[in-house]
């Protein structure tokens, strides 16, 4: 879901465009950015280019930057 909401904001929220690029069908991609925004609990559009900024940095940097940090405890 996060690898397809990424693509999807890398192709300016074009739902053809990610589904071809990802091989997968406009529906699949339409359902997947509507689970990230579930899960989100807010749309894409909303402070999309952080969110976007957020994507890049975990595909590039790994799971790393999403697990908590045990010393904020």
């Amino acid at each position: 879901v996060r690898h397809t909401l990424k693509r999807y904001l890398d192709f300016d929220r074009s739902l053809a465009r990610t589904a071809a690029d990802l091989h997968v069908a406009r529906n699949t991609v339409a359902y997947r950015v509507q689970r990230a925004e579930q899960l989100r609990g807010r749309p894409a559009t909303v402070r999309r280019l952080h969110l976007h900024a957020a994507l890049v940095l975990v595909e590039e940097l790994g799971d790393v930057v999403l697990r908590p940090d045990p010393s904020l405890d």
